[in-house]
């Protein structure tokens, strides 16, 4: 990727030059490494939530020995090698479960997160001929089901639709932590499960997309300055020469000729072909 310099999309048009591709995948990678240290920090908040235990109903220890709860959160701690301690409100700890909230919300941050990367990535790979196709994916199955040779974009598909179903899980959790009449919530199985589910489905499928897809990818170089080279969007830094409507008068008119961009300007301007090259060089816009 080392020395590409992308031409750049907003909106699904041409945009600015901006990132050698290289920095584009940590742009990728920068938010889920983000979300993944937020998550770690709530993690660790999370460890330091009170403990509540059924038999210890409530205040009133009904149905538990006097110093029931310390001692169990004693074995727990000692059970998990994590740090819980006794809930200081037993009536919140039983009616309440806002910490899988929480915790969900840490993982909701991180599959939005990945589920962008996968469809930037799947976009950018799109072709080969009649797309952007930037990017070149690792070719893990012979092609489609009926277009021998097609390759499909699978590991991005796939981890796109585990995000979706993450993002159903945690609404499923979030109605379950409402569903808390008066002094207990009887909805834990699902609230548990779900965001046990939510875990393990969002880790394997990072995990999966790492190994069969994101080390594989490979740079279209040929293709990258084709794009950058056309690219309409390199009159930016004429603005400041030119001004911003002669400047919006030099794109426009290599669009409706269907010209080049110095073809245009050196139409409408008194720039010369060198001082438009120097000016519009992208490696000076990055």
């Amino acid at each position: 990727f080392a020395g590409s310099v992308d031409a750049g999309e907003e909106f699904l048009l041409s945009g600015d030059p901006f990132v050698e591709h290289a920095l584009l995948l940590l742009m990728f990678m920068f938010p889920c490494l983000c979300c993944w240290k937020r998550e770690k920090e709530r993690i660790i908040r999370t460890r330091q939530r009170d403990v509540n235990d059924d038999s210890n109903k409530d205040e009133r220890g009904v149905n538990a020995p006097k110093t029931f709860d310390k001692k169990f959160i004693k074995h727990l701690n000692r059970f998990t090698k994590l740090h819980f301690k006794s809930a200081n409100n037993k009536y919140e700890a039983l009616a309440s479960h806002d910490v899988f909230i929480e915790v969900m919300a840490g993982i909701e941050i991180l599959t939005s997160s990945v589920f962008k990367m996968a469809n930037d990535i799947r976009v950018l790979a799109s072709g080969p001929r009649s797309g952007i196709a930037e990017l070149i994916l690792p070719a893990n199955e012979p092609g489609s089901s009926i277009m021998p040779g097609k390759i499909n974009p699978t590991q991005c598909e796939a981890l796109s639709m585990v995000c979706a179903h993450v993002l159903g899980l945690k609404n499923s959790i979030t109605f379950a932590c409402t569903q808390g009449h008066f002094q207990l919530n009887v909805y834990n199985p699902i609230i548990i499960h779900n965001t046990l589910d939510a875990i393990r489905l969002i880790s394997e499928g990072i995990n999966s997309f790492n190994k069969n897809c994101l080390i594989g990818i490979k740079a279209n170089k040929k293709r990258i300055n084709e794009l950058l080279n056309n690219s309409l969007m390199l009159v930016t830094p004429l603005t400041k020469i030119i001004g911003y409507d002669l400047a919006s008068k030099v794109a426009l008119n290599a669009y409706n000729k269907d010209i080049s961009l110095k073809e245009s300007c050196l139409e409408l301007t008194d720039l010369s072909e060198s001082e438009f090259d120097k000016l519009t060089n992208p490696k000076n816009m990055v």
